[in-house]
């Protein structure tokens, strides 16, 4: 006989669709905001709270948490699977923080339209002092090359006027800067030293608009497509699996949950470690070769990567390195995941070591490429200044002693 608990469960998996026991795989995952994961299936959202079922190696549990949203980091549904850049589409970032793949993109009387690839029969139309630049991928070039070719050059960040990005025969970038006026399928028209011109779309690599006057405040969170593409939201809800958004931007608007990987939920309560500049830094290498550390990155230069997961923050360390941050006494708790870099596993072994106010609250503790990471959880509470460590191993030798601290943060107390 079943039990009025299993009753119980089973509707809430039946009702949403999910899988029972020996079917398929359940992928959904909860991030709290101290980094720890849960693995289940959302069951509901609302602009308060989340309710989300619990499981155990892909099985549904009795477990299922009904958690304020302002305890959560992000939920994870599944990673892209569309590439960001595709053929003949531009990206629109907005002031607010929003990016969106997007085609039939045009502007006109101060106001530009264009269809989000993710949402492909919603046409949005938004006022220009809205947007913060538009990018045209075009041959080797993607957005993100784009990106950090324009964050490389000061002739191209955003002032009191427009700048348009020309891309000549030669491959050779050009940052004319004057007024955006129109755009249309082919052309650009743009001001220039008191003259109207156009010019051809196919040659424009980027158009930054100029800052705005009025900062926009901070949306409640960003929901990302499969796609690539990132929505800010002032509030949003999941019901079965419709997501109802409210985007300063773009209004009130829906979409299915199947074309949502993740949904990220800001708080002023946390601040990743990687935001915050070293007061002090120590580094020396065995010998004459010293490993700089790094910031979102492996000290190697590839991605931070621990037991298969890439982390998109933290730190790239080496022995021996020594980073000190003034934290004047802000914050409560210190979490992070720590471990050799699967880059140089099975090789590797460091000590870690974390000191506040020069007092030693975790380890040393030995590291190496043999042992899984470990999840780090450290009371900072009135702690002025907290340092991480990292020294040689028990051999004594710098040999592939890449250490991550993947996913720091700095958390205050409610």
């Amino acid at each position: 006989m079943i039990s009025e608990r299993d009753k119980v469960r089973q509707i809430i998996f039946i009702v949403l669709g999910l899988a029972l026991p020996g079917l398929a795989a359940l992928a959904d995952t909860l991030e709290l905001l101290d980094g720890v994961t849960v693995p289940g299936q959302v069951v509901s959202l609302t602009e308060q709270r989340l309710v989300f079922a619990e499981t155990s190696e892909n099985k549904p549990t009795d477990k299922v948490r009904n958690i304020s949203l302002s305890e959560i980091s992000q939920l994870i549904f599944s990673p892209a699977k569309e590439s960001f850049d595709k053929n003949g589409l531009a990206v629109v970032e907005t002031t607010l923080g929003d990016a969106l793949c997007v085609n039939k993109l045009q502007l006109a009387e101060g106001k530009l339209s264009f269809r989000p690839a993710s949402l492909a029969k919603r046409e949005q139309k938004i006022p220009i002092e809205a947007v913060k630049r538009i990018l045209f991928p075009a041959g080797d070039y993607t957005s993100a090359t784009i990106s950090k070719k324009i964050s490389a050059g000061k002739e191209y960040r955003a002032g009191s006027r427009d700048i348009l990005i020309i891309e000549g025969k030669d491959g050779k970038w050009t940052a004319p800067d004057g007024v955006l006026l129109e755009i249309t399928d082919d052309k650009i028209f743009f001001r220039y030293r008191q003259a109207d011109r156009s010019i051809n779309r196919q040659t424009v690599r980027a158009v930054i608009l100029s800052e705005p006057v009025k900062v926009p405040s901070p949306p409640a969170g960003f929901l990302t497509t499969r796609d690539g593409s990132r929505y800010g939201f002032k509030s949003l809800t999941i019901e079965d699996t419709t997501v109802l958004l409210d985007s300063p931007v773009f209004g009130s608007f829906k979409m299915n949950l199947a074309d949502v990987a993740e949904i990220r939920f800001l708080s002023d309560r946390v601040i990743d470690l990687t935001e915050l500049t070293p007061s002090e830094v120590q580094e020396h290498g065995f010998f004459d070769t010293t490993f700089s550390c790094r910031k979102n990155r492996a000290v190697s230069g590839g991605p931070i990567i621990l037991a298969g997961q890439t982390y998109k923050t933290g730190l790239g360390m080496h022995s021996y390195s020594k980073l000190t941050y003034d934290l004047d006494g802000k914050f409560q708790t210190f979490t992070a995941a720590v471990g050799i870099d699967d880059a140089v596993r099975p090789g590797g072994g460091a000590d870690l070591t974390i000191l506040a106010d020069d007092k030693k609250v975790f380890g040393p503790i030995v590291l190496t490429g043999l042992d899984k990471p470990i999840n780090i959880r450290i009371d900072i509470a009135g702690v002025k200044k907290m340092t991480i460590e990292i020294d040689f191993g028990p051999d004594g030798l710098g040999t592939s002693d890449h250490v991550d601290i993947a996913n720091p943060r700095l958390i205050k107390a409610k």
